[in-house]
């Protein structure tokens, strides 16, 4: 009753994590594309890759001891081994009708029906859908398969015994991406002379990995190797916590190795630099360390045409000196009328990551011509109430002083956070620009000192008024910036 229980609530969280489209594969949606072109989509489930395990559960079969276990096809436990074999398929027709027609007499009586079939008491939602075929969506993640399943976990445990009782093997083992016939018959032989039985589901799913790779293109597409090894990490950090605020000791931990780490590396490459010294003199330290934050900005500047535009003065005497320009001293303004304004066009940020405290690099561009169409990129930067504001860049200025001192600013056009939602729920930020003033879009000078990193914003489509969802997924820095984690 419990596993019951809880394949049952798994389900339902599945069913309504997808509920949304299943009407829209039947109906389709008009949508438009990055082209800019508006086309019909039916979305559907085209490929499923996770462990067997889970895969058994999504699917509603039984695991892999059972008479049936393959979510492709209804070959028998016994044959699991016989891998250049055809069997029977798994089709959605199919097990609706073996669910449908089962026994209802009984629990126990429909449970032994279903187990010929390998299947649990569960219409899948997925038959549902349009364009989603259960079980020939289900592929082979050579994560499980290779490196944890036949490899790891039975051939090389059978080549380490035997190396630890000194045997010698009469023939050398074919290498793994061999012809699966020849693969096969390799496994014929170590089963008759080490006893090793290779009648698991594993090593069944190699019959299905020239279908796969045909209809699917590369194993790169299915693999589950992409945060394996991150899972694995927190995995290991969190059995060092006790349990509580579980998150926050994690972050220590992380940061605590990030550092030794990082020690670690710069002493090695100083030994390094000393052993190849001729004289064994010490070398002069690099200003700076690896990973720390620069005191401002660091940028490579694209000279442009030079401009005296009065409003960015004052902008250059606000951040010079704090008075009001009528205020100023007649000799402080004749020095301000003399600053020299130069535009640029790049600008380069290097910023410190909150997930690994090492230093990354945004470049953001600002140029009404790049490849052959304007580009403006947008930024975040800290304000007087907000310390992840956004804006586009419209401009950026180098101004220098007569003093020879330099100033550089940026001309941004600011969003603001918006009060439109759109139909579904969401958990990804939505910006709007800020209000406009007498028919001109609001902007703001800010200095580039502010600017914490660039950000991408997309327009959302079918909205009743312009506006933006920022992509916290561009990576983990941003995520924990835009919803301030530290």
């Amino acid at each position: 009753e419990y596993d019951h229980l809880k394949r049952r609530i798994y389900r339902e969280v599945c069913r309504r994590i997808l509920v949304s489209i299943k009407d829209r594969s039947h109906t389709g949606e008009a949508l438009r594309f990055g082209d800019g072109v508006v086309r019909f989509a039916y979305p559907g489930v085209l490929i499923e890759s996770m462990d067997l395990e889970e895969l058994a559960a999504w699917l509603a079969i039984r695991n892999s001891r059972s008479l049936h276990p393959c979510p492709q096809c209804l070959v028998h436990h016994d044959d699991l081994d016989r891998i250049t074999c055809t069997f029977p398929a798994r089709t959605t027709e199919g097990m609706i009708k073996v669910v449908r027609v089962a026994p209802k007499s009984s629990a126990t009586a429909c449970n032994e029906y279903l187990k010929k079939y390998g299947l649990h008491d569960f219409e899948h939602f997925l038959w549902e859908f349009k364009n989603s075929d259960t079980y020939k969506a289900a592929s082979l993640d050579k994560l499980h398969v290779f490196d944890g399943g036949d490899w790891g976990r039975h051939i090389w445990p059978v080549i380490k015994k035997d190396l630890q009782n000194n045997n010698q093997a009469s023939d050398r083992l074919q290498r793994l991406d061999a012809l699966v016939a020849e693969y096969e018959l390799i496994c014929i032989d170590i089963n008759d002379e080490f006893g090793k039985d290779f009648h698991f589901l594993k090593q069944h799913m190699l019959s299905h990995a020239t279908t796969d790779i045909r209809a699917k293109g590369t194993t790169r597409n299915t693999t589950t190797r992409v945060g394996e090894g991150f899972q694995q990490e927190v995995s290991g950090m969190y059995q060092k916590t006790n349990g509580k605020h579980a998150e926050h000791q994690i972050t220590v931990l992380d940061e605590k190795e990030e550092t030794m780490a990082q020690l670690d590396m710069k002493v090695d490459a100083w030994r390094r630099k000393q052993e190849s010294s001729e004289d064994g003199e010490l070398l002069t330290p690099v200003h700076g360390t690896s990973g720390s934050p620069p005191l401002f900005p660091q940028y490579r500047a694209t000279p442009g045409r030079q401009h005296r535009v009065s409003k960015l003065r004052h902008a250059v005497a606000r951040i010079y000196c704090p008075l009001s320009p009528c205020h100023l001293p007649p000799l402080v303004r004749n020095m301000l009328n003399g600053i020299q304004i130069v535009e640029c066009k790049t600008l380069y940020i290097d910023f410190q990551s909150r997930v690994d405290w090492k230093q990354g690099r945004d470049i953001l561009r600002c140029n009404p011509m790049f490849h052959g169409r304007p580009r403006y990129d947008s930024v975040t930067y800290s304000a007087d109430r907000d310390e992840s504001a956004m804006g586009r860049l419209k401009f950026l200025f180098r101004c220098q002083l007569p003093s020879k001192e330099t100033i550089d600013l940026a001309l941004v056009r600011p969003y603001r956070r918006s009060s439109w939602h759109p139909p579904t729920r969401t958990d990804c930020p939505i910006r709007e620009w800020a209000p406009a003033r007498a028919g001109q879009y609001k902007t703001a000078f800010i200095a580039l000192e502010h600017i914490t990193r660039g950000c991408l914003l997309s327009p959302i489509f079918g909205a009743s008024r312009e506006v933006f969802y920022v992509m916290d997924c561009v990576d983990a820095d941003m995520f924990l910036r835009l919803h301030d984690i530290d």
